[in-house]
């Protein structure tokens, strides 16, 4: 998966770099860190800039302050700066209004368009939920659920219009990796072409391989690949857009399998090996595929040996993982998985595993609400799509349709509100060059969440082994 996932990056990066220019916000933050340092130990040019400390200081005063309580019993909390506080919005529906400094500072670097679009897009699908519940559709399919279908609708024809807008660009590195004479310069990236197109399909061919042993049929092995690498690939594309760390998938590949074929048209085999493939959505955060895009934005200012960064990334994920299996193995049977305490076995493992069981059990129909909010969703992107590029004044970006209504864009679209009127205030009073001069303040106040949220375990590890407290959440 890693394999496949690296090597899409690395077809489609200068696409999305050089041709279309996405903004990659989160990149971004580091180049300006990096900015100005001239090095022999000295300060890089944001650890002078006035407001970049006081960003930095903000930040670093409210977390500090939230964390107080875990030794004073009764400290008051700032509450709008801690992350369980909800709100109902309407009868049938709640809204996260907390705000989170990394969502505010990353959201502040993304384009105007797009934090409209996520926010505006949230409301809507709010009003629909709360509307198809008031006229008693909820009960037919039309639940909030439900409405997942429509960003997965959403979702899927972003991708191919993606895909469409790239033709020219694919066309020629097939033929780059076929070795003909007209193809596509691969000069600067990471990988050459061909290597990343045999790599893709190696990648894909040996997972379909894998899952057909564990028990798939090749049509729902092969179904459930593509699905998964398309599904990547859009989230991808929408974090290198948006720059929002928050952003999961509306819709996994295997729950559109399982909504559109059934569960009964699945031999058990199938849906047994389809069961543990749920570490493949990763939370519907895109397992690899969105991190790969933000390194191979990051490599564009290492002047040489550029290629030598994939092996290096390659080495770390592998260190990473046999870490991770090897730990996790250890204190398993040594400590009891049970005690974890951990939201991904007991929030997601679990209650996948006795879905799919009963999946098994009593299968259900095949509902035509699905396929009705799937159509939705793909007729409403490719509205806003042509909108977008047909119409200059056009202010809504499509990529909210997508995602305004995802499990963490839930959490996140309230600050992303904040970071809209906000950058909105200023670009409307003092235009791009009172905004350049603004962007160090919301760098330090990332920097200075994330020393709050490392204060915050340090402490934990001091004082409270075993019995932490949550610092940091959506």
């Amino acid at each position: 998966m890693a394999l496949g996932s690296f090597c899409t990056v690395a077809v489609l990066h200068r696409q999305w770099s050089g041709h279309e220019r996405l903004a990659y916000p989160i990149p971004a933050v580091a180049s300006d860190m990096a900015e100005g340092a001239a090095g022999g130990g000295e300060w890089a040019g944001l650890l002078r800039n006035r407001l970049f400390i006081a960003g930095l200081s903000a930040a670093l005063a409210i977390k500090v302050w939230n964390l107080v309580p875990a030794f004073v019993h009764g400290f008051p909390m700032i509450r709008l700066f801690h992350q369980q506080l909800w709100v109902y919005f309407t009868q049938y529906s709640m809204v996260h209004v907390s705000l989170n400094f990394y969502t505010i500072g990353f959201a502040y670097l993304t384009g105007l368009d797009l934090l409209l679009s996520i926010w505006l897009f949230h409301l809507f699908y709010i009003l629909e939920i709360a509307a198809f519940a008031r006229v008693g559709l909820g009960v037919a399919g039309f639940s909030g659920g439900d409405v997942s279908w429509q960003g997965g609708g959403a979702m899927m024809c972003y991708v191919g219009l993606a895909l469409w807008t790239a033709r020219g660009h694919l066309g020629r590195v097939v033929r780059r990796a076929l070795g003909l004479s007209d193809g596509a310069e691969d000069a600067g990236e990471m990988m050459r072409y061909r290597w990343a197109v045999w790599g893709l399909v190696l990648g894909v061919a040996f997972v379909i391989c894998w899952l057909r042993m564990a028990g798939m049929g090749l049509l729902l092995a092969t179904a459930l690949t593509v699905l998964l690498f398309i599904s990547y690939l859009g989230l991808a594309r929408i974090v290198a857009q948006t720059g929002l760390l928050y952003v999961n998938l509306p819709q996994s590949a295997q729950g559109l399998i399982l909504g559109t074929a059934g569960a009964a048209s699945i031999p058990a085999p199938g849906l047994t090996a389809m069961a543990f493939t749920n570490v493949f959505a990763n939370d519907h955060m895109g397992l690899f595929m969105p991190a790969f895009a933000q390194i191979a934005k990051l490599a564009e200012r290492v002047e040489r040996h550029r290629r030598r960064l994939g092996w290096v990334v390659g080495l770390g994920l592998l260190t990473s993982i046999a870490t991770s299996v090897a730990l996790t193995l250890y204190w398993g049977y040594s400590g009891g998985a049970y005690n974890f305490g951990s939201i991904a076995l007991f929030r997601r493992t679990v209650p996948s595993v006795n879905g799919y069981v009963s999946h098994m059990r009593s299968p259900d129909p095949v509902h035509a609400a699905p396929f009705i909010l799937f159509a939705a969703g793909a007729a409403g992107m490719a509205l806003l799509a042509f909108l977008r590029y047909r119409f200059n004044w056009w202010p809504v970006h499509p990529a909210g349709l997508a995602v305004g209504y995802t499990g963490m864009t839930r959490h996140a679209a309230f600050s992303i509100f904040a970071a809209w009127v906000c950058k909105l205030i200023v670009i409307k009073t003092g235009g791009m060059l009172l905004y350049r001069r603004t962007v160090p303040f919301f760098i330090g106040i990332i920097v200075g969440y994330a020393l709050a949220v490392a204060l915050g375990y340090v402490l934990d590890v001091i004082w409270f082994q075993g019995q932490g407290h949550a610092v940091h959440a959506y």
